[in-house]
């Protein structure tokens, strides 16, 4: 999104919310048929999977909600998990 379209005001929604992940470089964003946009990511040295969710909640979603999951890859300790996901 450019610096002209941040000064206007835009209501959130998850269209918004979808444009502007959309536009940030290297981020290629998954949409579920409900709308709810997930970003996966891949740690090249340690082949951990981290999945984040994006999303609107609320009674009127105004909230935007962030949810992040690490998957580690098989015979890795819970300690050095932490110790990746971390770094």
């Amino acid at each position: 999104m450019s610096a002209m379209n941040l000064k206007s005001k835009r209501p959130l929604t998850r269209r918004l919310v979808l444009e502007v992940l959309s536009e940030l470089p290297g981020i290629r964003p998954l949409v579920s048929r409900e709308g709810h946009v997930g970003v996966l990511f891949k740690d090249a040295e340690s082949d951990l999977l981290f999945t984040v969710a994006v999303t609107l909640d609320g009674f009127f979603d105004n909230v935007l909600v962030f949810m992040a999951s690490l998957e580690p890859p098989l015979g890795l300790s819970q300690e050095a998990a932490l110790r990746l996901a971390n770094r």
